[in-house]
């Protein structure tokens, strides 16, 4: 039986590197079986195996805990869903380079001097998207517009915009998945150790507990 992922109220996450906030990256050293985000786990000791001699930090999810969930094994996203977040990313887009790329990139011939972008653009788009046979749940959709989009960190905010947060990874432990977080403003970090320091702290616990 699956848990509730937030239902402790902590989440982990393993990583070699120092930093303070999370951000979006262009490489993972680690997999990433559900495409782009921050990969959280309500497992301690699964997050030990990612930081290996490097930091386990713990994150407040609280924003994400209230907001819709990504479906990695089907498709339940509607075309008004579809059609906001592809919205959302065009006028990004229009706004910082005065083009809609986006478009473009699925084969939309817009002249660039002429055209008046509109949101049926979008809803084409989402239809066309709902109707590939080759994307089979809500992340194979989102990861295939954000590998033509190649900008991640503008992904998850259109996720958030339509009230998206997250999505679950069961490839590791099908009944304790670990969380993806596409947005990193959805994120909070709330503790940071060194690997190191929290197995010490974990020994001196297990002594006084003997």
């Amino acid at each position: 039986m699956q848990t509730d992922v937030f239902e402790s109220g902590r989440l982990f996450h393993g990583s070699e590197s120092s930093f303070e906030q999370f951000e979006h990256q262009q490489s993972y050293q680690h997999g990433h079986n559900n495409g782009f985000g921050f990969y959280m786990t309500p497992d301690l000791n699964r997050a030990k195996t990612y930081a290996e001699n490097g930091y386990i930090y713990e994150v407040d999810t609280s924003k994400v805990s209230d907001m819709r969930m990504l479906d990695s094994e089907k498709v339940t996203l509607s075309n008004d869903d579809l059609a906001d977040f592809i919205d959302y990313v065009n006028q990004q887009q229009i706004e910082d380079d005065g083009y809609p790329y986006l478009l473009s990139d699925y084969g939309y011939d817009l002249d660039e001097s002429e055209f008046e972008y509109t949101h049926e653009y979008s809803q084409q788009l989402a239809d066309s998207m709902l109707e590939n046979e080759y994307d089979e749940s809500d992340v194979d959709i989102i990861n295939d517009l954000n590998n033509a989009l190649g900008d991640s960190e503008l992904a998850g905010k259109a996720l958030t915009k339509i009230n998206i947060g997250y999505s679950l990874d069961h490839s590791l432990d099908q009944d304790n998945p670990d969380v993806v977080i596409f947005d990193p403003g959805n994120i909070k970090i709330t503790n940071k150790q060194l690997t190191q320091d929290l197995l010490k702290n974990m020994d001196i616990t297990h002594e006084i507990s003997r």
